[in-house]
């Protein structure tokens, strides 16, 4: 292996590395990021703000301090006078940043890696490098070398990878959607092969409902948890804005968005009920609270579940959801460990009443996870389960 680079566990372990250099902390690192929306969704304008921030040393989305650093922006769609009209706009008669460079054309991999590694070797201070779209520099496939789009597409954003990777430099790359959705899993909309989100360090999808102003963007990587933040489009600039003050801000609005929007009366009733058992809930007491049939309240409880409104932790017993973990910043802190529907983690519940006092929430057994009342203290199965921890 004397022309390989290999090192023992133990050597391993013993390395010191630097910690990774975050263009937006908590949403944009070093490597290659992808940043994936349908036509028209804002996604230029999404990375002109970000190029205005970072130049400056303002605020990514509105919240996000980021560190000032220079900018190479290849806006391969735009021409000078687009860019002019939009840099005015976003600026807001603000003082024009210096450190953004704009690029209207490129060649194609690999000559575009080539060039931009020479930019960045000019430009020691550089945070970001955004390339506006891919399909503008993607190597292009003539059908004859018989290699499969796969490999075509890994190859063509590796190279781009490498160049982040050499630099430790972040590169954020403009990408389309499919047409058709995929409610299963929302990063299979990226469109091409899974040899582009394969070769991606990071992936955000933005979205939004048609006609909707609101959007989520969703997170995941190789060095992130899977994470949803709600944005909000401010008109007057042409601004993606994070929902909140802060990336747990913006997660909860996520959650909650995606749990009581375009629902009816009753279901809303029901997830709200649902949030003051900590414990969870079952058809019974939401029959019994709204005054409804148990069977119809066994349906809307069983297709909350399946739309992500409600989550089931035990045999028909149904509680508030909880949003997905955030990214972990350079600190190792969470920006939002858990955070229910109801905004107080079970946790922190009394285990033997609500808020309010007016019902009892029980315990579930931990053999047949059917509620139990509690029998000595520290029990925790039913006696005919198992005895308990008597």
């Amino acid at each position: 292996m004397s022309d390989l680079q290999a090192f023992s566990a133990t050597d391993l372990m013993a390395m010191n590395f630097p910690e990774p250099r975050w263009a937006v902390r908590g949403l944009i690192c070093e490597g290659l990021n992808l940043i994936v929306g349908a036509p028209k969704f804002g996604k230029s304008w999404f990375c002109l703000n970000l190029a205005v921030a970072i130049a400056s040393g303002g605020k990514a989305l509105g919240q996000i301090e980021v560190e000032k650093g220079s900018v190479l922006y290849c806006a391969l769609e735009d021409t000078p006078r687009r860019l002019q009209s939009r840099l005015n706009i976003v600026l807001g008669g603000d003082e024009v940043p210096d450190g953004i460079t704009f690029v209207t054309e490129m060649p194609r991999m690999p000559e575009a890696t080539n060039l931009i590694a020479e930019w960045l070797h000019e430009h020691h201070d550089a945070r970001l490098v955004i390339i506006d779209v891919l399909r503008k520099v993607r190597s292009a496939a003539d059908g004859r070398t018989g290699r499969s789009a796969y490999d075509e597409d890994y190859d063509s954003l590796g190279s781009i990878k490498r160049l982040a990777d050499e630099f430790g430099i972040a590169v954020l790359v403009v990408h389309h959607t499919r047409k058709m959705a995929d409610e299963s899993d929302v990063f299979n909309e990226v469109a091409g092969s899974t040899g582009i989100t394969g070769a991606a360090d990071a992936i955000l999808v933005a979205k939004r409902s048609r006609n909707a102003a609101d959007a989520v963007l969703h997170l995941t990587g190789r060095d992130v948890v899977e994470s949803e933040f709600g944005l909000l489009w401010d008109e007057t600039r042409c601004q993606w804005n994070l929902a909140g003050d802060s990336l747990k801000e913006a997660a909860h609005a996520a959650v909650t968005a995606k749990v009581m929007g375009n629902v009816g009366d009753t279901m809303l009733q029901i997830i709200e009920l649902a949030a003051t058992y900590p414990m969870g809930i079952r058809a019974a007491n939401v029959a019994d609270a709204l005054s409804i049939p148990e069977d119809t309240a066994r349906r809307y409880m069983s297709r909350a579940e399946n739309e992500g409104r409600l989550e089931r932790i035990g045999r028909g017993i149904y509680a508030s959801v909880r949003s997905v973990p955030s990214v972990p910043l350079p600190s190792q802190e969470h920006i939002a460990d858990v955070i229910p529907l109801s905004g107080v983690s079970r946790s922190s519940r009394p285990n033997d009443e609500s808020d309010n006092g007016t019902h009892r929430t029980p315990d579930i057994c931990a053999t047949c996870h059917e509620p139990m009342a509690i029998v000595e203290p520290g029990q925790t199965t039913h006696p005919n389960c198992g005895g308990g921890d008597q």
